[in-house]
């Protein structure tokens, strides 16, 4: 046997497709373990996850296109996230930057907002605390959906798994 590095690249309509067809497999599987109710937000974060927080969010994708005008909010990420880096490719490292960057996004836009005057009550570091207390189970859902799409298209990339075993003809 011999050992073989893969280094090809999936195009985007591949992993929106491998994202379309696993959503409700995936959402079956987590509907066994954590009711029907996570399953439904688990599926719909996997495809949210694979559709729009895909780790090719630093590059010009399918997925920086469907933002459409507000597909500028992630140029900052894009400029300081080199591509299929650890940072964007990486295991739960990824995914827990896109969402902690959305969420710095939220945040700073509640800023801005406040300062012309208008009250943004309903965004707080208090108030997420306060969602996560009182629906873990839910907020679980939505992690592992959006990481279960991550690592789908990870693995479509090679990147977890970038090692094939394939027989050598000696």
């Amino acid at each position: 046997m011999k050992l073989i590095i893969v280094n090809s690249m999936t195009s985007g309509q591949k992993h929106d497709k491998a994202t379309t067809i696993l959503c409700i497999p995936f959402s079956l599987l987590i509907g066994v373990f954590l009711g029907i109710q996570s399953a439904v937000i688990a599926g719909i974060s996997f495809i949210l996850g694979g559709l729009w927080l895909s780790p090719d969010l630093d590059i010009r994708s399918l997925c920086l296109k469907r933002w459409g005008y507000l597909k500028f909010f992630w140029w900052p990420y894009r400029k300081f996230i080199s591509h299929r880096s650890f940072l964007s490719h990486g295991p739960f490292i990824g995914s827990i930057l896109r969402i902690t960057y959305l969420i710095a996004i939220a945040f700073i836009l509640k800023i801005l907002i406040q300062a012309l005057g208008i009250e943004v009550p309903f965004i707080s570091i208090n108030q997420l605390k306060i969602l996560i207390a009182k629906y873990p189970e839910q907020v679980l859902a939505i992690a592992i959906g959006v990481e279960a799409s991550a690592w789908l298209h990870l693995i479509l990339d090679g990147d977890p798994l970038p090692i094939k075993l394939k027989k050598s003809k000696t």
